[in-house]
């Protein structure tokens, strides 16, 4: 199984299926749709899982989650900006986890989306979790993605539709508001 990503698309039209043409719109982007040749190249029984926004907290030490960097901002009163122009169906952590094992020790091969089944601009994300955890949603600000300096150009609408994966695998595509949920319990029961 190779994780890939959602942004492998240019984000013109996004809710992208497995059989839609991957664009590149950065290096990043590009290196990884030349993986997902190599890999789909290699032989029978390969799986390449494009990964939508990973949504989780890590349970042990900083780790590189989008979730525990805003934490700790709201946490220290500082405002946090999130960009409205970027759509995305995020997954969390632990039903990616899930679906991923399911892939390694299944028969399914191929492409498949490993998404959430919600989807939403980054903005709205942003305050959706600060509400559900607690924060004043007042410091969540709306930006452009081009106004974010030290990025690579994202694509606008990287949405991914999973009705592969709901097809296909026993784990279920959460919902936003379930996802959240199965992130904070699970965070809560190994702290």
């Amino acid at each position: 199984v190779f994780c890939s990503t959602d942004a492998v698309f240019d984000g013109r039209r996004g809710d992208y299926c497995e059989t839609d043409e991957p664009r590149a719109v950065n290096f990043y982007a590009d290196t990884k749709i030349r993986a997902e040749q190599a890999v789909l190249s290699a032989g029978r029984g390969m799986v390449v899982a494009r990964l939508a926004l990973v949504m989780g907290l890590p349970l042990v030490g900083a780790g590189n989650s989008f979730l525990a960097r805003m934490m700790a901002s709201l946490d220290a009163g500082k405002r946090v900006a999130f960009p409205e122009n970027e759509i995305r169906t995020p997954v969390d952590v632990v039903t990616l986890g899930r679906a991923l094992l399911e892939l390694a020790g299944g028969e399914f091969e191929g492409v498949i989306h490993l998404a959430g089944s919600t989807r939403l601009d980054r903005y709205t994300m942003g305050r959706r979790l600060a509400e559900r955890l607690g924060y004043d949603v007042a410091l969540v600000d709306a930006t452009h993605s081009n106004k974010m300096p030290d990025r690579a150009p994202r694509a606008d609408d990287a949405s991914l539709d999973n009705a592969l994966a709901r097809r296909v695998l026993e784990t279920p595509m959460l919902e936003l508001d379930d996802a959240i949920n199965l992130v904070l319990a699970t965070k809560e029961k190994f702290s």
